[in-house]
């Protein structure tokens, strides 16, 4: 869909919300779009060196390796963003087309080494030891296409670990390629990054901002992870930037129309008369003319 059929359809089921909430007393809906471009970056660290018992060769095996892992990406081309509030529930999607989020490009840089050591066991190993030389690494630096979600999340909804936000903020997700991460654009070259960015607790977006009059305002995203794990041990870091641009401002529903003076339930001309067929001078209930 569109950007431009995307907001039309949108802004005309708010319209007629608003309407009917309008019609029955209730809080009226505000609508706010955007056009948003996001950048960003994110680089991973990581170290292994674990020792466990191995069953293949009945003794210990330990295993080493230590690489860096790079990633960054920017928009190909601006996002369409809409919010929608009614009472206290706020909705927010993002599109570029029928994509969900934003269009972007970038590349992604691994290098790394990996290798396992026997120390003790005199078995045979799994498949007869046999198995030939370890292939190749294919590190180095991929190119890639695809799209990172933008997503408007409060405080009960964070799904990241603590510190939990203390307000709504904007996450970036992704990036993806063909609807899945970037874990495959790699073989053989051992990884150990996240392949999704981290979430980043700072990027507060307020319902007040989102609603707001600001016509330009920018969301940052920055974080840092740290993981020890068995041996494994990695650090992550994110930085992101999405600048957001107002389109129009909040949407406001249309006025009710007035009702014709032969149906509005007023003697408009004092005749004593009022409304169709009551009053002579009506020829119809849409006559605006008593």
């Amino acid at each position: 869909m569109k950007d431009s059929r995307f907001l039309a359809a949108l802004a005309a089921a708010t319209a007629v919300a608003a309407f009917t909430a309008a019609q029955a007393g209730a809080a009226t809906p505000k609508l706010a779009h955007f056009k948003v471009t996001v950048r960003g970056s994110q680089s991973t660290k990581w170290t292994l060196d674990h020792t466990e018992y191995d069953g293949c060769v009945q003794g210990q095996v330990r295993q080493t390796g230590s690489g860096q892992e790079s990633l960054s990406f920017k928009s190909r081309k601006p996002a369409t963003a809409s919010a929608v509030k009614l009472g206290r529930t706020t909705t927010f999607a993002a599109f570029s087309g029928s994509t969900p989020g934003a269009r972007v490009k970038g590349s992604v840089t691994r290098s790394g080494h990996a290798e396992s050591q026997q120390l003790s066991g005199n078995g045979p190993g799994c498949g007869g030891g046999g198995g030939g030389p370890a292939p190749t690494p294919d590190c180095g630096t991929r190119a890639f296409s695809g799209s990172v979600d933008m997503n408007w999340v409060s405080p009960a909804e964070w799904p990241g670990g603590p510190p939990v936000p203390l307000t709504s903020v904007l996450l970036l997700e992704g990036p993806q390629v063909g609807g899945t991460g970037l874990s495959g654009m790699f073989q053989d070259c051992p990884g150990g990054g996240p392949d999704q960015l981290i979430p980043t607790v700072g990027s507060a977006l307020s319902s007040k901002k989102l609603f707001g009059k600001a016509k330009h305002f920018t969301i940052r995203g920055k974080d840092t992870d740290t993981t020890d794990d068995n041996g494994f041990h990695s650090d992550t870091s994110v930085h992101w930037v999405a600048k957001f641009t107002r389109l129009g401002g909040a949407f406001k529903p249309p006025k009710p129309q007035a009702r014709p003076q032969c149906s509005d339930g007023l003697d408009n001309n004092g005749n004593g008369k009022i409304d169709y067929p009551q009053d002579p001078g009506c020829s119809s209930p849409t006559d605006n003319s008593e």
